[in-house]
């Protein structure tokens, strides 16, 4: 029978569960206030997380009585609750982005290969939990799962990420008491949990037990809003009460309703409240009935279970909660009956805030705040979907620390805790209901079978998380099309939470028009969310008139995958530009790599296809803005950067006048100091430090035509002021000598996410200095350069021959996730993709082909043949100082569409491994992803210039170097370009890292891989977006690249 109704309930999405208790919002019962305020959890409260004994089976079937308590275990495994089995050497993770893991159409799921397992372990109820009610509560279980308590079926539930709790009291017994979990991988709900991320199953959350008196409160919702004038708080109260009436108590008449033999269940009851500062203070207080009378009617007094006290109060003077400032109040809810007193309390930790759209503009407190955001999965390299605390607030002090303000839970509802911490620690959430059917695009959202499957995950999302002010805006989902489904999603949310608005990504996308549409579907989304748009696109938008008086935020940009991210700087110059372009959340926070060892023990980071899974989608699942281990690639410094809560802008840098710009919304810069440094030539000259005047917050007003704009101001703000540091122009100047100002804005004392002297911003200025006196000589140590006759460079200095290398031209780059991923490489069609492109051209496979070397004059000129794409000609001449001048023109076929580089390789003995030079860093930066590197001189080597990208490619670029010095410890190696070059250098060959999939694939050569270039391609995002931008690309052509060799003295 059991197996009967599994096999039933697996494959009928219109059952999302059995035996549940109504969703609520997550607090912990105490018996008391006071136990209340001192948090944490208490003597009601239970938690099984641990080990739990286990059996694993490749499907459902196969389980039989395990979930008896009869049936021994004495031969299970334990494993560890919460965690994924997968993670825990059972079945195997599985990949996919928009395919489902299985070939099945909706609702069937797969009837050999569908991973199933059952969970027991034992407790005893404590003595002081006797005569109360058990409550059995889970965060979260993938996918389908049934919970037996003692052998007896408590109940079964389907959202893989919504809270699931089931009341066990009537199933307890005296003594030890077996819970049984029987959970089965995929069910119908698969189709709606259809994410870009890692299939994973088990429970992956924490599980516990709550103890509650038979009178207890059963939910609270305290929606804390701002008054219009954004000083006085608004606290609209529903709470909820449950009672247990006795047999008898009670008949229910002919017409319906419900008489009561002995008194209502609820008189005598009343809800006691108090709101309590940050600091302990109490501000308010007041008592409410339950089901107080409203007019003559009582709410509810159908059902004793449920009844309600309602409460709208008005708290003057609040301190407004934002991402800035997460200023929290604790409101406690005490239960109380007047004869029997306090029977229950609990605590909440909620702020004040005023979420709004009104032209164009998502408003928080009345401030059009920039959304400065990122998606964030769940992932953890060696748990995978089970995420310890302590990793989430590791990774919102990491988002903080580089300026991100706001979180998109793509695609589901995150752990409980973590809101707690957003909370706490300052980030604004758009929180997103567990709905993603990819695969089936527009087939489940119009199809009325999913309707309730639609409901309930938007009701679970919204009825857990509706006390947090973190979360500001409610997400029906993702790529899961547009329908009725979510209709009636939005109108439940809508009517049950009016505070905040909705999102629905893809209701503005027009199917009949083809495109993206103003005013469609408006009662579905309060906000345009396009994804990976283009900057123009995003420009056209905003300047388009419309009637629409939505924002645009785009729900996914910046696709982050492999060495990525560029024209972020294009982005924020529109966003910070066009009125109703309002930022959006790059794609996405970590790369979804699994720790794994290969067969000679070295770690490596696994993705989809590296475990069997078929079918897969290979790396696209890493495609993060930091490593798996949360380490930042380089586009974290361009994002850091380019959302600085302050601007500089030069007013007199002869006389050191700087303009300061406060771009916080709420805040001011007090908590910070500046710090400056002035360079010449790369080199430290001076630096100070210097106090930031009192400036007030980024605002924005009205103009005659009654639009928004941000910045169009009729008095001077108060948020900008000009300092003058107390710089001098240098002595001694030289002509080409070139002098920089770095301003640091850094942190006073240490916060809640970063130590004092953490860096929130900076900028860099060329400092108008000059000098008509002549550099004296650089002093060079003597050396040679020649050419043999199949044009082989030797380079050497006093001692004889160090390098001997080919002078050839480097055609190739190891294509990056964007140019074209690699799986897809050297593969027809070629498609839209620069690395395909490149490889149908014979860009990759092109040796050089004839090789010409000639003397004129003193000079030595190598002229080389690249079969019919390309021709170079070097010109060799030893200057008067003694240093050699190369002299190259590249003359590209007409043909080649797009080049990926213009430069040369030179291989240098593996010793030459300490690098220094003077250009854009210390991190890599390309020309469309360098506004976050500033001009420097930096000393480092070749290893730490390695960037180990899940997949090796193209890494380590330098742009805007003006010197370069490589060195083996005694010799040192100098190039100075006549005009800034870029440059990397490597111990692998780029063919070789094209032909490899992971980076422990790549073997040391033992050599130098030295790639000079005048120019290399741009980054773009086009693993999932825009191509780089036309400015950032490379068309054939002639080009013209000169610079000096010599050895340092």
């Amino acid at each position: 029978m059991m197996q009967d109704f599994s096999r039933l309930f697996r494959q009928s999405p219109e059952t999302v569960g059995a035996g549940r208790l109504a969703p609520r919002a997550v607090f912990f019962p105490h018996s008391t206030e006071a136990e209340a305020l001192e948090g944490g959890h208490g003597k009601w409260d239970c938690f099984l997380n641990g080990n739990w004994r286990f059996k694993w089976f490749e499907n459902p079937d196969r389980m039989t009585s395990e979930y008896r308590p009869e049936t021994p275990d004495a031969d299970w495994a334990e494993i560890a609750v919460p965690g994924c089995w997968d993670m825990q050497g059972y079945g195997y993770p599985h990949y996919t982005n928009v395919n489902m893991p299985f070939p099945e159409f909706p609702p069937e799921v797969p009837k050999q290969w569908n991973p199933s397992g059952v969970y027991r372990r034992t407790f005893t109820l404590p003595d002081a939990w006797r005569g109360r009610r058990t409550i059995l509560h889970f965060d979260g279980v993938e996918n389908l799962f049934y919970v037996f308590l003692n052998g007896e079926l408590a109940g079964f539930s389907k959202d893989s990420r919504g809270a699931s709790e089931f009341d066990i009291t009537d199933k307890l017994r005296e003594g030890e008491n077996q819970i049984a979990v029987f959970v089965i991988q995929f069910s119908d709900a698969a189709y709606t949990e259809d994410q870009d991320q890692w299939w994973h199953a088990g429970i992956v959350r924490g599980v516990y037990l709550l103890s509650r008196p038979q009178s207890r409160i059963e939910d609270v919702f305290a929606a804390a809003t701002l008054d219009p004038s954004l000083k006085n708080g608004l606290l609209k109260l529903e709470l909820t009460a449950g009672f247990r009436c006795p047999e008898g108590s009670f008949r229910r008449k002919e017409d319906g309703t419900v008489e009561f033999n002995r008194k209502r269940p609820n008189e005598g009851w009343f809800f006691d409240l108090r709101l309590l500062s940050a600091e302990g203070v109490e501000v308010w207080k007041e008592t409410t009935e339950v089901a107080r009378k409203v007019g003559a009617a009582y709410y509810d007094v159908r059902d004793p279970a449920r009844m309600y006290g309602f409460l709208d109060a008005e708290i003057p003077d609040v301190h407004p909660w934002s991402a800035e400032d997460p200023y929290r109040y604790t409101l406690t809810v005490t239960l109380r009956h007047e004869s029997s007193g306090v029977v229950e309390s609990t605590a909440l930790k909620i702020g004040f805030r005023r979420v709004e759209i009104r032209r164009r503009e998502l408003l928080i407190n009345g401030k059009p705040v920039l959304i400065q955001g990122v998606n964030r999965h769940e992932h953890d390299p060696k748990t995978g979907r089970t995420v310890s605390t302590e990793a989430m607030r590791r990774d919102l002090i990491l988002m903080k620390q580089f300026n991100f303000n706001a979180i998109r839970t793509c695609h589901y509802p995150d752990a409980p805790e973590f809101y707690d911490l957003c909370d706490e620690l300052g980030m604004y959430v758009f929180d997103e209901a567990n709905i993603e059917c990819h695969a089936f695009f527009y087939d489940l959202c119009a199809n009325p079978s999913w309707g309730q499957a639609y409901l309930d995950r938007a009701i679970h999302l919204v009825t857990r998380d509706k006390n947090h002010p973190s979360v500001i805006v409610w997400s029906l989902g993702n790529e899961s099309g547009v329908g009725v489904n979510h209709a009636s999603a939005a109108a439940w949310i809508r009517y049950y939470d009016p505070s905040r608005p909705l999102l629905c990504e893809r209701a503005s996308y027009s199917r009949r028009q083809g495109g993206w549409a103003p005013n469609v579907n408006r009662t579905l989304t309060d906000i345009i969310a396009p994804m990976y748009p283009e900057v123009q696109w995003i420009v056209n938008w905003a300047e388009t008139q419309t009637e629409d008086d939505r924002p645009l935020i785009c729900c996914e940009y910046s696709h982050a995958m492999g060495n990525s991210n560029g024209a972020l700087r294009e982005y924020f110059e529109a966003f910070r530009t066009h009125h109703g372009l309002q930022g959006g959340f790059i794609w996405e926070w970590c790369d979804h790599g699994i720790l794994r060892k290969d067969a000679e023990g070295r770690d490596f980071f696994a993705y989809g296809g590296d475990f069997g899974d078929q079918p897969n989608d290979f790396n696209f699942v890493c495609d993060g803005m930091v490593s798996p281990d949360r380490v930042p690639h380089a586009g974290m410094y361009e994002f850091k950067k380019l959302a600085a809560p302050v601007e500089f802008s030069a007013v007199g840098l002869n006389c050191g006048r700087v303009r300061i710009r406060n771009r916080r919304y709420f805040t001011s810069l007090d908590d910070c100091e500046i710090f400056w440094r002035l360079t010449v030539n790369g080199r430290e000259h001076s630096s100070g430090r210097c106090a930031v005047p009192h400036l007030g917050c980024e605002f924005a007003i009205q103009d005659l035509d009654n639009k928004l704009q941000r910045n169009l101001f009729i008095t001077p703000p108060d948020n900008t002021a000009v300092l003058t540091l107390p710089y001098a122009e240098p002595e001694n100047l030289k002509i080409g000598d070139e002098c920089r100002l770095l301003i640091s804005l850094r942190l006073k004392q240490r916060c809640a996410w970063a130590e004092a002297g953490h860096e929130l911003g900076w900028e860099e200025f060329v400092l108008p200095f000059r000098s008509l006196t002549p550099p004296a000589p650089e002093p060079i140590r003597k050396g040679a350069v020649e050419v043999t006759d199949n044009g082989v460079l030797h380079i050497a200095d006093s001692s004889g021959v160090v390098v001997e290398t080919a002078a050839k031209l480097n055609l190739w780059r190891a294509t990056t996730d964007n140019d074209c991923r690699r799986h897809n490489f050297a593969t027809l069609p070629v498609g839209d993709f620069a690395g395909n492109i490149w490889w149908s051209e014979g860009l990759f496979d092109q040796k050089r082909t004839g090789v010409q070397v000639r003397k004129e004059g003193a000079d030595t000129v190598v002229v080389s043949t690249y079969g019919t794409l390309a021709e170079h000609t070097m010109t060799i001449r030893q200057e008067a100082d003694g240093a050699f001048r190369f002299c190259n023109t590249i003359v590209y076929s007409p043909e080649l569409r797009d080049l990926p580089r213009v430069g040369l390789e030179l291989e240098l003995p593996g010793t030459f491994s300490q690098v220094e030079y003077w250009g854009r860093g210390p991190w890599e930066n390309y020309r469309d992803r360098n506004a976050g590197a500033p001009v420097g001189r930096y000393v480092t080597t070749v290893r730490e210039l390695e960037e180990p990208y899940i997949v090796p490619q193209e890494y380590g670029n330098r742009t805007e170097v003006r010197e370069l010095i490589l060195s083996d410890g005694s010799r040192r190696l100098a190039i100075v370009p006549d005009l800034c070059m870029e440059f990397s250098v490597s111990r692998f060959d780029s063919h070789e890292m094209q032909r490899a999939h992971h980076w422990n694939d790549l073997k040391d050569s033992g050599r130098c891989f030295l790639h000079l270039d005048l120019l290399q391609r741009g980054l773009g995002t086009h693993s999932c977006g825009p191509d780089t931008l036309p400015e950032y690309r490379i068309p054939a052509g002639t080009y013209h690249f000169n610079f000096r060799l010599f050895w340092k003295a």
